[in-house]
């Protein structure tokens, strides 16, 4: 068995995505999957490792994706509050700020999409290089 939890994670991702897959890899992972269990419980919890595996890997290959264990709030066991265990450190360390009425994840990253897009805009304002017609030239004179 030469499938590797990625080839598996991968195929049935794209399977999910409605993506064409290598029929070779697919027969792999659907072999990882069947030794795993005879029951299929076995094949969706390796599903979900594999999601988790590679989940964590791009969380240490991209900063700022994948999960923050950080966010976690340890002293709170998952089977008594799942909510609280999650997400207990970020609102701890995230407390509502006296302009908005509400806080959460999406607000930073809306904040942050919008500070993005000004810094391209700027630049683009900023430099007459770029041929007429682009569309890096109409957003620089549109800003």
């Amino acid at each position: 068995m030469s499938a590797s939890r990625a080839t598996v994670g991968k195929v049935y991702l794209q399977t999910l995505a409605g993506q064409t897959f290598d029929p070779e890899a697919a027969a792999e992972a659907r072999q990882t999957l069947d030794l795993t269990s005879s029951h299929g419980s076995g094949a969706g919890a390796a599903y979900l490792t594999t999601l988790r595996d590679i989940a964590m890997r791009d969380a240490q290959a991209v900063p700022g994706t994948g999960f923050d264990l950080g966010s976690r709030d340890t002293t709170t066991r998952p089977q008594d509050n799942f909510y609280q265990h999650v997400n207990g450190g970020w609102i701890a360390n995230n407390p509502i700020p006296s302009d908005q009425s509400r806080w959460g994840r999406f607000n930073e990253l809306r904040d942050a999409s919008t500070r993005i897009q000004k810094e391209i805009l700027e630049e683009y304002a900023g430099r007459s290089d770029f041929p007429q017609g682009t569309v890096e030239q109409k957003l620089g004179d549109f800003y």
